[in-house]
């Protein structure tokens, strides 16, 4: 796992990934935006940002009922 800040040799590169688990009961799209900044050696500063955003669906719920028998006949007792 990568530390901040991160030094990257020249030619090199460095990828990080995040994995989060996310809800909407609302729907509402949700936009992560991540930021990288780097300097070289004569303090040149050069950044740069990306987003990407997840929307949901609202996906109605289903359910599949499945009844078996596990006898298909059975004795009645006999009336008395």
């Amino acid at each position: 796992m990568w530390r901040l800040p991160v030094d990257i040799p020249i030619g090199d590169s460095v990828s990080f990934h995040v994995t989060k688990h996310l809800e909407a009961d609302d729907l509402a799209p949700h936009t992560d935006i991540v930021t990288a900044t780097a300097v070289d050696d004569d303090g040149t500063e050069a950044t740069d940002d990306d987003d990407e955003t997840v929307t949901f669906d609202d996906v109605a719920p289903l359910i599949r009922v499945t009844k078996t028998a596990n006898r298909r006949t059975c004795r009645r007792p006999a009336a008395t």
